[in-house]
């Protein structure tokens, strides 16, 4: 059985049993400066606050820097917080400080979001994105920005896509990978630094991603298991092929990549085949192996590694522990402040830069070993902004 059965097995647990059938609650903390949060401020939040009293929301939801993609049970989609650029899609560039619905369509599978972009793949496999395009990220052959959801093409056979600084990464159904915007660094996992403005196959295998696993005629629930084997940071891309095995590539002098060494071409991630997830930061990341928690790589300057110590090393992979099912990256910001969370037998826990309530235990010391937050153990997921959070909990 591959891995990749696996996880969509152990989504149909997690995910009130695939159907779509479960209650789910959102719920927010942290910095809330644009909105973000979702409450109707920008007051800053220390400890999770539920949003609303709805619980129709799903785990498939996806944070940039300050902004906010997700999708409801019934399909629509969802976003709030800034919109500089129009990266929310609602055709302006006014920031939302509760959730809007994008559009009236109920046929999204998949969100993604990159810096000042955003990304939706609906049921029928079309590519839609939206927001700055200064290196032509957002794959429309130009470089102007879009204030609305546009399609990429005419293709109906996309899979996943997200992205970091100004590019952006994507598989299709056919296990295929590709990429455009900028190419600097070789972060968009090709052996290549050209800028691209439309996307471009990277290399000729068909393996990657594990994608073709998951046609988007799934529905949602499939869309959550493509977020967990897709990942770009800040400069640099991490993948899960179908065997199960982790590859890198991209800027990576301080390991965010999950490796040492050159990342010009894409490079496997130790000799195991038993990875489950992979979350990118700036320059730093982490994943699940095996059920087992791992961080790496960036400066770790506020303990976001949560390896009990301010330090890193380059290449060496720190352990949260087991039976972890979801883990973030939290993107950094100022003096390279980050943090990490991880849900480990549904209780959260969290490590790092605490400055504004960014960690959710009711105060803003920082961390630099796993912390819980509260005494809930419904949690399903957790995404890491720019100095926030927010997080899904079944009810």
């Amino acid at each position: 059985m591959s891995v990749f059965h696996n996880l969509l097995m152990s989504a149909a647990i997690t995910e009130g049993g695939g159907t779509g059938s479960g209650n789910f609650s959102l719920w927010s903390w942290g910095y809330n400066n644009v909105g973000q949060l979702a409450d109707g401020t920008t007051t800053n939040r220390s400890s999770p606050v539920q949003i609303g009293t709805l619980t129709d929301w799903t785990a498939n939801i996806v944070a940039s820097f300050n902004a906010i993609f997700a999708i409801k049970k019934d399909g629509t989609l969802w976003t709030w917080g800034t919109n500089s650029g129009g990266s929310l899609g609602l055709g302006d560039s006014v920031d939302r400080s509760s959730p809007v619905q994008v559009g009236t369509e109920s046929d999204w599978y998949y969100v993604g979001r990159g810096q000042g972009v955003g990304y939706a793949i609906n049921t029928s496999g079309e590519l839609y994105t939206v927001g700055t395009n200064l290196t032509g990220q957002l794959g429309l052959g130009d470089t102007t920005a879009r204030c609305s959801l546009t399609q990429v093409g005419s293709l109906t056979n996309w899979a996943g896509c997200t992205g970091g600084n100004n590019f952006t990464v994507a598989v299709k159904t056919d296990g295929t990978s590709w990429s455009w915007g900028d190419g600097n660094d070789y972060k968009y996992f090709r052996d290549s630094t050209t800028d691209y403005s439309s996307p471009v196959q990277s290399g000729s295998d068909t393996d990657r991603w594990g994608a073709s696993s998951y046609p988007p005629s799934g529905g949602w629930e499939n869309g959550i298991e493509m977020q967990k084997v897709l990942t770009a940071g800040y400069w640099h891309t991490n993948i899960i092929k179908s065997d199960g095995t982790l590859w890198g590539a991209g800027w990576n002098t301080l390991g965010g990549a999950g490796f040492a060494g050159e990342g010009s071409s894409p490079v496997q991630v130790g000799s195991d085949a038993d990875w489950e997830a992979v979350s990118g930061g700036n320059l730093w990341g982490l994943g699940i192996k095996d059920g087992e928690g791992l961080t790496w790589g960036g400066y770790n300057n506020y303990g976001n590694l949560g390896n009990g110590t301010t330090s890193a090393v380059v290449g060496t992979h720190y352990s949260w522990g087991e039976t972890v099912s979801q883990a973030s990256a939290g993107l950094m910001n100022e003096q390279n402040q980050q943090n990490t969370a991880m849900i480990i037998g549904g209780e959260l826990w969290v490590a790092g830069a605490n400055g504004y309530g960014d960690l959710g235990t009711g105060n803003t010391t920082s961390y630099s070993s796993p912390v819980q937050v509260g005494s809930d153990d419904n949690w399903v997921k957790v995404v890491g902004g720019g100095r926030f959070m927010i997080g899904i909990k079944e009810e």
